[in-house]
């Protein structure tokens, strides 16, 4: 149905670093998807959690952080729903 426009990869365990990996190499790879005829971004964001160094860009130190992350990725995604 279009493929994804957005991918959340959390993690918390240098065992997860290979899905780094794969999915970094998806965003290089893919970049970009037609849905509905117009070209989209594909929007990879790699999160660790509660350790640093990491491939991912971004890391969040609890799992308080996590569920607030989640919590307002709910909220944006019913404003969203409900205003289209």
């Amino acid at each position: 149905r279009g493929g994804a426009d957005f991918i959340l990869c959390l993690a918390d365990d240098r065992m997860d670093e290979d899905v780094f990996v794969v999915l970094r190499d998806y965003q290089h790879d893919v970049q970009y998807r037609i849905f509905q005829g117009t070209e989209q971004e594909v929007k990879v964001f790699l999160c660790t959690v509660g350790r640093q160094p990491s491939l991912a860009a971004y890391c969040l130190y609890t799992l308080d952080d996590v569920h607030e992350l989640i919590r307002g990725l709910s909220v944006q995604t019913k404003r969203k729903m409900r205003d289209s």
